[in-house]
């Protein structure tokens, strides 16, 4: 962990959010830095950063930056937990029940 009032502390990886993109249907993940900033890899592998403002919640600011849907959040440390794998798998099974476009 950085030491704290670093820059490298204020761009630690703090949380990870997941939720359906259902124009791709696949899920997908977004970042959250300690400072507010969140950041996703799009599919050109450019990496897309947006800040939340103070007051507003990170998952409204994914849905509407992103697009991204039924969305649950967990500690960066946490991204590979059975937990998340099941919550990932809830995900799939969803996209899988959804109708076709």
């Amino acid at each position: 962990m950085a030491k704290r009032g670093t820059k490298a502390y204020e761009q630690e990886i703090i949380s990870v959010f997941y939720g359906i993109n259902p124009k791709r249907r696949r899920v997908e993940s977004v970042s959250q830095q300690r400072n507010g900033v969140l950041s996703k890899m799009n599919d050109d592998s450019v990496l897309v950063t947006h800040h939340v403002s103070p007051g507003r919640k990170a998952e409204t600011e994914i849905d509407i930056v992103w697009g991204l849907t039924d969305i649950f959040s967990t500690p960066a440390h946490s991204w590979n937990s059975d937990y998340v794998k099941q919550k990932r798998a809830e995900l799939e099974a969803k996209i899988t029940a959804m109708p076709p476009e």
